[in-house]
């Protein structure tokens, strides 16, 4: 069981600020995220305490996805002009975004090297990261959504041709 006590005595800064956050949130009614979005959360407002806990929690929520979700996007875009650049548009088309996930379809020669590049602008410093700690990230291949299979960052052409040809 997690004691919580001996959680916020080793991150003694936390606990003060999800404490000052919440205080925020309560008082103005809305918080921003580290670059810049507005969440508004007038339900604090709320004479029903669920409701106002609730919007307090989504609003101390929001600091942490929203800014997930703003370096995806902002990998995305520096991944699409490097595909631009590099004369890939016929050869990688990424083609969504789903929550803090890159769907896109890779010739599969370039998929290590597509790897490489969007790992790169994904775990970028943005002024926000923790030293040391990279944004983790996952890959996964395979010839349609329903045949997905999990693959190491440092993928070779021929683990590759294995895994497709095993699906």
């Amino acid at each position: 069981m997690l004691n919580f006590r001996k959680y916020f005595n080793e991150a003694s800064r936390l606990e003060s600020f999800i404490d000052n956050t919440n205080s925020y949130i309560e008082r103005t009614k809305y918080i921003y995220s580290f670059f810049g979005r507005k969440r508004r959360l007038r339900e604090v407002e709320s004479p029903n305490r669920g409701v106002k806990q609730h919007a307090i929690r989504s609003g101390f929520n929001f600091l942490i996805q929203s800014v997930a979700s703003d370096i995806n996007i902002m990998a995305f875009i520096e991944a699409m002009k490097w595909i631009s650049d590099n004369g890939h548009q016929n050869d990688i088309l990424p083609f969504a975004l789903v929550h803090d996930s890159v769907v896109a379809e890779v010739r599969i020669d370039l998929v290590p090297i597509w790897i490489k590049t969007l790992k790169g602008f994904v775990q970028k410093d943005r002024g926000i990261m923790i030293p040391n700690c990279p944004i983790e990230m996952e890959f996964e291949v395979g010839p349609s959504w329903g045949e997905l299979t999990k693959i190491k960052d440092e993928v070779t052409l021929a683990e590759l041709q294995t895994i497709l040809n095993e699906n």
